[in-house]
């Protein structure tokens, strides 16, 4: 009777552990993505904006395991206008849902293009 005892005490506490864990972790891998958008019309260059003119911009970032960029760089741009240092400011300050890997938060990173157009 003690070793039927032992085994059901054991399966339960496999049984209950394996439960817990899979309900915090209904995602276990998933990319980086931003929390909230940011519109275009709160980045304009000025430069670009003065001119009246049109343009892009790519950016990349870094993001840590909590979400928190932490290096930003413009990786293309239509024009030198658009190669706008504070537009790195702003990526800087988005937050992120952070990646993960397994259940596990992970650092990423993550490139997204933002177009800009006057009319």
């Amino acid at each position: 009777m003690k070793i039927i005892g032992l085994t059901i005490a054991f399966i339960y506490a496999f049984t209950f552990t394996n439960f817990a864990n899979a309900s915090t972790c209904e995602v276990p891998n998933q990319n980086a993505r931003p929390i909230k958008n940011v519109s275009p019309a709160k980045l304009y260059p000025k430069e670009a904006e003065k001119r009246n003119l049109d343009g892009s911009v790519t950016i990349f970032v870094n993001i840590d395991k909590n979400g928190n960029v932490t290096d930003a760089k413009i990786t293309k741009f239509s024009s030198p206008e658009f190669n706008d240092p504070s537009l790195l400011d702003v990526a800087k300050s988005i937050k992120f849902t952070p990646a993960k890997k397994e259940c596990e938060f992970i650092p990423s990173n993550y490139t997204f293009n933002i177009s800009f157009k006057t009319h």
